[in-house]
């Protein structure tokens, strides 16, 4: 089982930021997951990522990319769901 060390959120939107940062602190706390969270909402770096019109995305551990849905908030649920695949 993997240990989740970093988790990278890229978005665009402030308000979306506001409401993942309190779902994500919730899910990682409800997992005791400890790691250094990252916030990206750089549109030159999105785009250099391919990744405009594709946000919210969470990057961990400088992995993979995961969307839930285009445009929508990831919930809290979503994000333990996430870590849990992960940790597997």
């Amino acid at each position: 089982m993997e240990q989740i060390s970093e988790i990278i959120v890229w978005d665009t939107s402030a308000q979306r930021i506001h409401l993942m940062e309190k779902n994500l602190k919730s899910a990682m706390r409800k997992l005791a997951v400890r790691a250094t969270v990252q916030f990206n909402s750089e549109e030159p770096l999105l785009s250099r990522f391919n990744l405009l019109g594709k946000t919210p995305t969470v990057q961990i551990n400088k992995g993979g990319m995961w969307c839930c849905t285009p445009g929508d908030a990831i919930s809290e649920e979503a994000f333990i769901r996430l870590f849990q695949r992960y940790a597997r």
